[in-house]
């Protein structure tokens, strides 16, 4: 497939909203796809070693140069894509994906949590992909202010128990 990668035809678009998103193989290799939400068409593929702002920048001007205007843009979060939007689309909106939010409040939870804490936590992350209006959004923030508030300060004290771990040689 390298060898004859397929070919991505840029469609004109003044009102884009962009997926963007970086697959990675072996860890060692990025292919980053721009995909127009709206026109539902890959706008762009690029190759590289990661998400690496400068490459972002030069992709986002490529897509300006044939005609496509990002109005917002999502993404995993990280600050290469937001702050090369930032820098060619100052006026686009960033916005942060809800299953890249959902992964990374995995990673402070267990699967089969015990403590009435991270049951709670489970389930405020769980609910996060069938977000689908204001309201649930405000709801679902609401939640997890409350959680923090009610949680935030044993977790704190759990933090200052936590021995560092010493490696003798």
């Amino acid at each position: 497939m390298l060898t004859n990668p397929p070919k991505v035809e840029i469609l004109s678009n003044q009102n884009a909203h962009l997926l963007i998103d970086g697959t990675y193989f072996k860890r060692t290799n990025c292919l980053i796809l721009y995909f127009d939400s709206d026109l539902k068409h890959f706008q762009l593929l690029c190759y590289s070693t990661r998400e690496i702002k400068d490459e972002i920048i030069k992709d986002l001007r490529v897509l300006k140069r044939a005609g496509v205007n990002v109005v917002s843009a999502t993404a995993d979060g990280k600050n290469a894509v937001k702050s090369a939007l930032k820098k060619i689309f100052p006026k686009a909106t960033f916005q942060r994906c809800l299953v890249h939010i959902q992964r990374y409040g995995e990673t402070y939870i267990t699967q089969k949590p015990k403590t009435k804490a991270g049951l709670e936590l489970q389930e405020i992350v769980r609910r996060l992909n069938v977000l689908d209006c204001e309201l649930a959004k405000m709801t679902s923030l609401s939640r997890f202010d409350t959680w923090k508030r009610v949680y935030g300060s044993f977790l704190k004290r759990k933090e200052l128990r936590r021995k560092p771990l010493v490696v003798h040689s």
